[in-house]
């Protein structure tokens, strides 16, 4: 399929990428799911549904469904002819062991509306800054340090506010999704594998260097890929940009490391 510059752009927002890809999957869907499942207004259903014209079509049911014209595009964006699509297809093989490591299952279900997630951030958090209390570890941009306390905790706040606030001017900047008490979710979780590695590191002192290494490996990889998760899933940022977010923060923490 050629596609004109016109298609790009009908599909530039990440809103309207994920409705075609909803109605790739999913297939004649009411507009009251999409939106639930997407967590997205109305009214910005409507707005871009008619952005989309002619990809997308209401049925005589009254079910939204991808037209001959708009198939073609789900499967450009799957992998047909963008080059990252064609690198998501290469990679497919390895979602099952992402999916594991950035948690994205668990992430997923926060864009669908938790209830109580006010007290859901607020105790995560709550419970991850303890837990760098007691373990005397600064979890710091997918790093682990050790400091005397309080300065641990107070540098994994620090940490938290930084990659949560980089998550919401990144979200304005590329017009993803209001959902900033599910990206604070996303981003203190973030934070826990660096802080389990902090909490098992005396009981790796006894064992091979190699296993420390691998082990805090991990750790920063889970880290990052939750972080790059949570960006994609919960604020609807494009991939390639979460990703290139992702790997500035743990550029920016390798940085603070070496000095």
């Amino acid at each position: 399929m050629a596609v004109s510059v016109d298609i790009y752009t009908r599909i530039a927002h990440p809103i309207r990428r994920e409705m075609i890809l909803y109605l790739g999957e999913k297939g004649p869907s009411r507009y009251t799911d999409i939106t639930r499942d997407l967590h997205i207004s109305v009214g910005s259903f409507y707005h871009h549904l008619r952005i989309l014209g002619d990809l997308v079509e209401k049925g005589a049911d009254g079910r939204y469904v991808l037209t001959p014209k708009g198939y073609e595009v789900y499967k450009m964006i799957l992998g047909g002819e963008e080059p990252i699509g064609r690198l998501q297809s290469l990679i497919k093989p390895l979602n099952p062991i992402y999916d594991v490591l950035s948690l994205r299952p668990l992430l997923k279900t926060t864009v669908k509306g938790l209830k109580g997630e006010k007290v859901l951030a607020v105790a995560l958090t709550l419970t991850v800054l303890l837990a760098s209390y007691e373990w005397g570890t600064a979890a710091v941009l997918h790093s682990a340090y050790r400091f005397q306390q309080p300065v641990s905790v107070v540098l994994t706040a620090l940490s938290i506010l930084g990659l949560w606030g980089l998550a919401e001017a990144m979200s304005r900047l590329y017009k993803g999704r209001k959902t900033s008490l599910e990206s604070l979710i996303g981003v203190v979780i973030a934070h826990i594998p660096i802080l389990i590695y902090g909490a098992v590191l005396p009981m790796l002192a006894g064992m091979h260097e190699a296993v420390g290494k691998l082990s805090y490996l991990l750790a920063q990889l889970m880290s990052l890929l939750i972080y790059v998760e949570t960006l994609s899933s919960v604020r609807g940022l494009r991939m390639p940009h979460a990703a290139a977010i992702g790997l500035l923060t743990a550029y920016i923490g390798l940085l603070i490391l070496l000095i």
